[in-house]
């Protein structure tokens, strides 16, 4: 069962992939583009690893085409 699970949200994931880089197409970037993406390096009880989000929010960006460089300040 939890094989099951695991393909339903790989392809939930995958289709919500494909919806965002339609919509950035239709936006008029289909080529994807490049943004700053700045954190403060500040530990906080709602953000404990901001370092980690801050990655993790680069990865899901690259993944429908948007570069994203990560800065801390």
């Amino acid at each position: 069962m939890a094989v099951a699970s695991r393909d339903v949200e790989q392809a939930r994931v995958e289709a919500e992939r494909v919806f965002a880089r339609k919509i950035l197409e239709q936006a008029g970037y289909g080529e994807g583009f490049n943004t700053t993406l700045a954190y403060r390096d500040v530990t906080r009880w709602y953000l404990p690893n901001a370092e980690a989000t801050a990655a993790a929010i680069q990865a899901y960006l690259q993944a429908v085409g948007i570069t994203a460089e990560v800065i801390v300040y």
